[in-house]
């Protein structure tokens, strides 16, 4: 009936396969409403004793809320407790979590037992008061009691259902792991995506995901160690030069930055500068102005504004912006550096919902490099480059008008 085989628990004819990361956010955020609903209790606990009514409801009253009280310190004893044993341990070492079954269990079990008594104590109450009304003896505070009493039931009831909805749509006992991945990637990205697409990255988290128990140490430490390979790698310099030629390197890249940090447009200004933003962008009512360069899909006149705030370039020299954003379809813009002799074309890179949609899409695919050699590439950014590419290649395109026009007038520019 009843079988922990973590990562993953099978309940009846039922698995749930989850890991110990999917369960610490859920208990700490417990363990807070918990916390909430003790001070609440102890506050009304300490009310009763000051009660202007002392009479059998009241004193009925009185012990539900302590019981209550009771249930609650228990609710949250053990959701510090599982929280604290899905923290522990590594993806190689499991064992400090060997007991997070059994405490899931009591966890389960405490809150059950919490919901059936706040209905019927809800319910023993609500038939005490009806009498008191009946005969004229009901008290002002006793309402108040009730009151408390019923945002209880809500919230006892509310945490019990929505356990068993989240672990069913979330967890989806009964299909396999790439269904689920699936069906979320469905939920969260709508007709954003294809169902093929939406396969490839379900089958990819299927793969590589697959009956692991994590823990946030394990995704801390798989960070720090890339950190210690890249401090500790022994790679030439760049472009096998001397540090002369790497100054160059830095002083271009640091001239360049604002090509790349003007193309997240409005969200990163407002992000870099949250005190004066509006009156950078908005100044003289310019954030309702339309740009004089060509825009495609240019909504948001902050975006362009802020475009042109970072990279301090004149309209003309602003050949051609889209902030078209979809699937593998980037944000980017066409300009002139006159100081550099340059054709600057920036593409942005993930910051949207459906952005992350094509990072998802990381199966790698072969592509040939003319003049060198086939290499393995990420499908989703390869996709997102081809999209610019036919953008700049396409005859009737804006971007290729703008781009073979740069060309053609600036032949000495890079």
């Amino acid at each position: 009936f009843f079988r922990a085989s973590m990562p993953g628990v099978d309940f009846w004819r039922w698995h749930f396969a989850f890991g110990s990361d999917d369960v610490l956010i859920p208990a700490l955020v417990h363990a807070a409403t918990r916390v909430a609903l003790i001070i609440q209790v102890a506050n009304v606990v300490y009310g009763i004793k000051h009660a202007p009514c002392a009479d059998a409801t009241t004193a009925l009253f009185y012990v539900i809320f302590w019981v209550q009280l009771g249930c609650a310190v228990m609710g949250l004893v053990l959701s510090s407790i599982t929280a604290w044993i899905a923290s522990r341990g590594t993806i190689l070492n499991t064992a400090p979590r060997k007991h997070m079954v059994p405490m899931l269990c009591a966890d389960v079990t405490c809150m059950f037992l919490e919901v059936a008594f706040v209905t019927f104590a809800t319910t023993r109450t609500v038939l005490s008061l009806q009498n008191l009304r009946n005969r004229g003896q009901l008290c002002e505070v006793h309402s108040y009691y009730l009151q408390v009493l019923g945002w209880w039931l809500l919230v006892a009831w509310s945490s019990y259902l929505l356990l068993w909805v989240v672990l069913y749509l979330c967890f989806h006992p009964g299909e396999s792991a790439g269904s689920r991945w699936k069906q979320r990637l469905q939920w969260l990205f709508g007709s954003k995506g294809s169902e093929a697409l939406f396969e490839e990255i379900a089958w990819m988290f299927e793969s590589y995901a697959r009956g692991l128990n994590l823990v946030p140490s394990d995704i801390m430490a798989g960070l720090r160690l890339l950190q210690m390979q890249d401090e500790n790698d022994d790679r030439p310099p760049v472009l096998g030069q001397g540090p002369t030629r790497v100054d160059a390197v830095l002083q271009e890249l640091d001239y360049f930055a604002k090509y790349y940090l003007a193309v997240y447009g409005s969200v990163l200004y407002v992000y870099m500068h949250p005190c004066k933003w509006v009156g950078d962008l908005c100044c003289g009512g310019s954030c309702f102005s339309r740009p004089q360069y060509p825009v495609e899909g240019g909504s948001n006149p902050l975006s362009s504004r802020a475009l042109q705030r970072v990279t301090q370039l004149e309209d003309e020299h602003l050949l051609y912006v889209s902030f078209v954003n979809d699937l593998h379809r980037p944000v980017y813009y066409i300009a002139l550096d006159t100081e550099k002799r340059c054709i600057i074309l920036a593409i942005r890179g993930s910051l949207s919902l459906v952005d992350t949609l094509t990072d998802l899409n990381a199966e790698p695919i072969t592509h040939t490099v003319e003049g060198y050699r086939d290499v393995q590439v990420h499908r989703g950014m390869m996709a997102s480059a081809q999209t610019v590419y036919g953008d700049l290649t396409r005859l009737d395109h804006e971007a290729h008008e703008a781009f073979e026009g740069a060309l053609a007038r600036y032949p000495d520019y890079e």
